[in-house]
């Protein structure tokens, strides 16, 4: 039988929209912009964590409903916790930010993947698996699906030796990323899945330390969470105020929406991202 977690849940927690409003003094000099409530930002350190098993898990909707349809989703994970053998009917992304996520797919396989910050995974529609948080530190990862969350047991009792391993499903460690650069000196992208020139993707964006990209957009619609920063993205781009985004910060910027980026760190900035049709970088004159 089918268990909705998130049946109890409000429908999502309010995004965190950014506005002129008491967000500083602005110079006389300095035209006041209005933020563009299309560009929403999430803090980590704003969010209710609402528990769906208690003690073990628990997450924190960012944006749409996991009830209803699409969703993005923080979800945290008791260390030295399990999941029993289960499947979701939609498939699932998902990014880890923090702690290490043992994955066996599927859950009688001998064979454990092993995921720490950075790394993602994807199982499809129906793809049996269990899920295991290492001891010593909670798991922290983002879950993103195209249709509603739940989380369905598998009762069924199938011999070790008759169950193949899922060829569908995908896992991508951080070791195994490999960068080319998008702007020459600033910013580097990995695929992790889906082709960013084509379609659908999930890709994982590096800026380099204290580079700044001027006012750009993307064509389609962008959401991401940010592994490393700060990552300061202001929007519009000449906001006098920048949004200054770090760990488990998530972001959605609408198709076309113009803002600036720059990396306020002395190491690279690290953050995730998907889109629903391909990637392009559009700079504005």
């Amino acid at each position: 039988m089918k268990t909705r977690f998130f049946a109890a849940l409000a429908a999502t927690v309010a995004m965190a929209q950014l506005n002129c409003g008491g967000a500083g003094v602005v110079p006389a000099d300095v035209a006041v912009v209005p933020q563009d409530p299309q560009a929403s930002y999430v803090q980590l350190k704003d969010l209710t964590f609402k528990e769906l098993m208690p003690g073990v898990l628990a997450i924190a909707p960012l944006a749409g409903d996991p009830n209803t349809g699409a969703h993005d989703t923080l979800v945290r994970f008791t260390a030295g916790k399990s999941l029993p053998s289960h499947f979701y009917t939609n498939a699932q992304n998902g990014f880890v930010l923090e702690g290490t996520l043992e994955q066996p797919t599927p859950s009688n396989q001998s064979n454990v993947v092993t995921m720490t910050a950075g790394s993602s995974f994807y199982f499809p529609a129906k793809a049996e698996h269990s899920s295991s948080c290492a001891p010593g530190k909670d798991c922290l990862f983002l879950i993103h699906q195209d249709g509603a969350f739940d989380f369905v047991p598998n009762t069924a009792t199938v011999a070790t030796d008759k169950v193949p391993q899922n060829p569908d499903a995908m896992f991508t460690l951080a070791s195994s990323l490999k960068f080319d650069s998008a702007v020459p000196g600033a910013v580097d992208m990995a695929a992790v899945r889906g082709d960013r020139t084509t379609g659908a993707h999930t890709t994982i964006i590096r800026v380099a330390p204290g580079a700044s990209l001027p006012s750009h957009y993307y064509t389609n619609e962008m959401r991401g969470i940010v592994l490393s920063g700060p990552l300061e993205q202001p929007a519009p781009a000449n906001e006098t105020v920048p949004s200054s985004l770090v760990l488990g910060s998530f972001f959605k910027f609408a198709g076309k929406l113009a803002h600036g980026t720059t990396c306020k760190a002395t190491t690279p900035c690290t953050f995730y991202v998907h889109q629903p049709a391909a990637f392009d970088l559009v700079m504005v004159k």
